[in-house]
């Protein structure tokens, strides 16, 4: 029996969605911005993240989200919705999202009001951007030359006691014009004398090249195990037994920058100095590294006296070593291991006694004899020191000179109080 059409229809028993479709609803006026006609994901996405935690298209109210049919007699408008939980079918890429964005928002306005009250923080605070590009620098520290200090900056406290004596050792020498310096490797104080001077620098100038080349090392442009092929052009006499071999053999790198040093080998020298880049490149790097007086003009012998450097320069060189900001730990290390190995101990070694070590390198000419090189005594103290002496063709004073002035530092600075390693 049918009832009464004035009778409202209870709600307990709704007919089926599918076979009672809901009335129309008139249409809710719509903030959003109309869809481009390519799709406007970005703006898409935007709307989602800024509706309510339980909202879906077409729902007014409560948590169904389906419109109930109006009961006669009743307002057909629906009450405000109830503030609603979030609906466990969100996905959790939207969740992560909405955390994101409140977190951004909390921080920075947590960060706003810190800084308003500590003007340090504003000075400090850099963009995020800044500070990874920073660490990516930090990063390349061992891949190339990073920017050393300008020139002498190794140089602190000068040492009057022993500049007075470095004084009296030259006035001892009228024939020669001497340049020399010393430095206390731990606390920068040194003495000199007459170091700026630039004058032939002979052998010594293959401190720097053996600098290069394991700078080369650590870059991965050079393997120790590589093979070097000595050209013709590279053949060189005055010292050195690579120059009798014929052109076209083969040697390591490694092997070949021991006997520049070692044996102080001519050819040898021209190869190295060519696999590292050769004489432009290696002023511009010399530069680099605060070397002011210091340059290749010419192949070794250059018995010419066109290779340059200074006392001072040595010197610095020798603290770039000791401080490890030219080469890594390792290629320091080894390029010690070969200068302890030099051949020729008759200058700066006669002057440091048998308690003491020395890495050093030579340098001859007719009328120039040099060494230099870094000196570790008992007391736990490194020193590096650099003598040159122009003279007379073969005067062997000169040699006298730098063996003078080798036991005038040595004496200083071993008695020195220990300092521990």
């Amino acid at each position: 029996m049918s009832q009464p059409p004035d009778r409202p229809r209870p709600l307990s028993a709704p007919r089926p969605l599918a076979a009672v479709p809901p009335p129309a609803r008139p249409p809710r006026p719509s903030t959003r911005r109309p869809a481009s006609p390519t799709g406007n994901w970005l703006q898409t996405t935007l709307d989602r993240l800024m509706r309510p935690a339980g909202w879906e298209p077409g729902q007014a109210a409560g948590r169904s989200g389906r419109s109930r049919r109006p009961t006669p007699g009743r307002s057909t408008i629906a009450p405000p919705p109830p503030i609603a939980p979030r609906r466990k079918g969100d996905p959790l890429w939207l969740q992560a999202v909405r955390t994101l964005i409140i977190g951004a928002g909390l921080g920075a306005i947590v960060g706003t009001v810190l800084m308003a009250f500590d003007p340090s923080l504003r000075q400090s605070a850099t963009p995020a951007g800044v500070q990874i590009n920073q660490a990516v620098r930090n990063s390349q520290k061992q891949l190339a030359s990073a920017p050393l200090p300008p020139p002498g900056l190794a140089f602190r406290q000068p040492i009057a006691v022993l500049n007075q004596r470095f004084q009296q050792v030259a006035a001892r020498y009228p024939g020669l014009t001497l340049q020399a310096a010393a430095l206390d490797l731990d606390s920068g104080d040194f003495a000199a004398w007459n170091d700026t001077r630039s004058v032939a620098a002979a052998s010594t100038i293959k401190v720097p090249i053996l600098v290069a080349f394991f700078q080369d090392v650590d870059a991965g442009k050079i393997r120790l195990d590589e093979m070097l092929t000595m050209e013709a052009r590279f053949v060189a006499p005055e010292a050195g037994t690579m120059q009798y071999q014929k052109p076209g053999q083969k040697f390591s790198a490694i092997d070949t920058a021991r006997q520049m040093i070692v044996i102080s080998d001519n050819t040898a020298t021209n190869m190295v100095l060519a696999r590292t880049g050769g004489s432009g490149p290696l002023n511009q790097r010399f530069k680099s590294w605060g070397l002011q007086g210091t340059s290749i003009q010419d192949l070794l012998p250059d018995l010419a006296g066109l290779n340059r450097t200074t006392a001072r320069d040595l010197v610095q060189l020798a603290a770039l070593i000791h401080r490890g900001e030219l080469v890594s730990m390792r290629s320091r290390d080894r390029l010690l291991t070969i200068m302890r190995n030099t051949a020729s101990t008759s200058l700066l070694p006669k002057g440091i006694g048998k308690d003491s070590d020395i890495a050093h390198k030579t340098g001859t000419l007719a009328k120039l004899l040099a060494d230099t090189g870094l000196v570790d005594l008992p007391n736990g103290r490194r020193y590096g020191i650099a003598v040159l002496a122009e003279r007379a063709p073969n005067d062997p004073k000169a040699a006298e000179a730098i063996r003078d002035f080798s036991r005038t530092a040595h004496s200083y600075f071993g008695n020195l109080p220990p300092i521990a390693r």
